[in-house]
């Protein structure tokens, strides 16, 4: 199992975020960013999603019903890969976080600092809306 996990982790990436300058998402993990040219992340979410068995609709509608959750909604693209929204999705900077990546969480009072099991980190605002998700995610996985 252990070697499952370090073998996972090493093929994982931390977080997900749209780039406007190059039209493509942006792959980041440790030191390295990867790009995939895609109109959009929910175009892009949708294509894993629909990898794994089902439409990006199809998967936020799942976790709407189960969680009774309608905003900030995870996305769920297969048993070990979750990404969530640090802010709107239509907000230009929104990044998506793999659930799965991350090591712990500092919360301070109005923003919060999340490192990965890579050792590195990414500094986000508003702490009680990424604490209230990390909650709810963990709340999903432990249904599943």
């Amino acid at each position: 199992c252990l070697l499952e996990c370090k073998w996972r982790c090493f093929f994982m990436n931390n977080f997900i975020y749209y780039d406007y300058a190059s039209s493509s998402v942006c792959k980041v993990q440790e030191d390295q960013a990867d790009f995939v040219k895609a109109s959009n992340i929910p175009s892009y979410l949708n294509q894993l999603c629909l990898e794994n068995g089902s439409s990006l609709q199809g998967r936020k509608d799942a976790y709407k019903y189960i969680m009774h959750q309608s905003k900030f909604i995870p996305i769920r693209i297969h048993s070990s890969l979750i990404y969530f929204p640090t802010k709107a999705v239509a907000d230009p900077e929104c990044i998506w976080i793999n659930y799965y990546s991350i090591d712990y969480v500092n919360y301070r009072k109005k923003s919060c600092t999340i490192f990965f099991l890579d050792h590195t980190a990414l500094h986000c605002a508003n702490s009680k809306r990424i604490k209230h998700i990390l909650q709810s995610i963990g709340q999903y996985v432990q249904r599943f």
